[in-house]
């Protein structure tokens, strides 16, 4: 049963909406997982789970794009005329470095399904923006939790702690959930092995 929250602050109970979103948990979801398969596709030596991983990373990164643009416009609405803090600082960072992933990662997607090579420079433009998400964002959302705790009242500080936290379970589903059903993918199926040699009866000498 929740708690009475008609006396909560105003910006106390626009934090806890945004923890108990739908939308925003399955964003930090698919961020989450998107980041993890992206890091093992280039950390982890070539391997059937990392072609799956390729193929599940394209796909949910596609399928990203729309709740990412429409968390990103509701968000920005909200938080629009907030004053700048480090929270904001490094979300408009971590935000610019997105878009330039999600772009990155639409070309290469492209240039992949319909073009005959993908180049070097939008293959290291996602890498390296990859990284700056994982950081800024990353940042980002763990100083704002951490601002919530410490600056909500006590009277509501139970509900805003279990928004973040259900928040954070969420997150840790999609993400290590993605990866295990890459494992499965891996496990089930595998690569045909071929047998690289001539049959016993085939005649060698020309």
């Amino acid at each position: 049963m929740k708690k009475d929250e008609s006396n909560i602050h105003h910006w106390e109970k626009q934090s806890l909406e945004g923890w108990r979103s739908n939308l925003a948990r399955t964003v930090s979801g698919f961020s989450l997982y998107l980041t993890l398969s992206g890091l093992c596709i280039f950390l982890l030596p070539f391997s059937v789970f990392n072609q799956h991983s390729v193929v599940l990373h394209t796909l949910g990164g596609v399928l990203f794009l729309l709740p990412l643009l429409v968390y990103s416009i509701s968000h920005l609405k909200v938080y629009w005329k907030y004053p700048l803090t480090q929270a904001k600082f490094t979300g408009w960072v971590g935000g610019l470095m997105l878009i330039a992933c999600v772009i990155s990662g639409v070309v290469l997607t492209w240039d992949a399904v319909l073009g005959s090579k993908v180049t070097a420079l939008w293959v290291n433009t996602h890498i390296v923006t990859t990284f700056g998400v994982l950081f800024f964002a990353g940042h980002h959302v763990v100083t704002s939790a951490m601002r919530n705790r410490r600056k909500t009242d006590a009277a509501h500080a139970e509900q805003v702690a279990g928004g973040i936290g259900s928040h954070r379970k969420v997150a840790a589903i999609f993400g290590i959930g993605g990866l295990a059903v890459t494992g499965a993918l891996a496990l089930l199926i595998t690569p045909t092995t071929f047998v690289n040699q001539f049959p016993s009866e085939y005649d060698l000498d020309p």
